[in-house]
């Protein structure tokens, strides 16, 4: 079948529909350092690894976007004590398939039983909640105001082909 997806570069907003090919063109970017990522098969049955590309004044580079299975996030936000999920809470990821330095995540609600789940390439994920506060609860200081868990916490390490749980608890 056709494989149409969205592709994105962080830094500029820049986006480009694939053609029937799987062909994609960004244009009149400036020069600089970009990094490209699909954004449409990270809930399905594919994700993909974000090429970083440099592009010089006038010139035309190719950025190949290699689609994976990868593995699955998946875990729950839930009260340390109680154990009892949250829902509608905002989790992030960023790692290869959304580069920390792009500034680029990957995100969903949290379902009514605090559970989420994402599609990712292998490879150390770094996991937050995008709150800067849940009434009742203690934010860990990070160094930054959306930042859940507390940086003792082991970021997660996804194998491709297997589901890694990562659980956030909340004091």
């Amino acid at each position: 079948g056709t494989i149409s997806n969205g592709l994105n570069t962080a830094d500029t907003g820049a986006h480009s529909t694939t053609d029937e090919n799987g062909h994609y063109r960004l244009g009149r970017l400036k020069a600089g350092k970009y990094v490209v990522y699909t954004d449409v098969y990270e809930e399905g049955e594919y994700t993909a690894v974000a090429p970083a590309v440099t592009v010089a004044g006038g010139m035309t580079i190719s950025a190949d976007i290699q689609l994976i299975h990868g593995g699955i996030l998946a875990g729950m936000v839930r009260d340390k004590v109680t154990g009892k999920g949250m829902g509608g809470l905002p989790v992030e990821v960023q790692g290869p398939s959304r580069l920390k330095e792009a500034n680029a995540v990957l995100s969903h609600m949290t379902d009514k039983e605090g559970r989420f789940s994402f599609r990712v390439p292998p490879g150390e994920q770094h996991v937050q909640l995008q709150v800067t506060q849940v009434e009742g609860y203690m934010v860990p200081n990070t160094g930054g105001p959306q930042i859940f868990p507390a940086k003792e916490v082991k970021e997660p390490v996804v194998v491709e082909g297997e589901t890694t749980e990562y659980n956030i608890d909340l004091v």
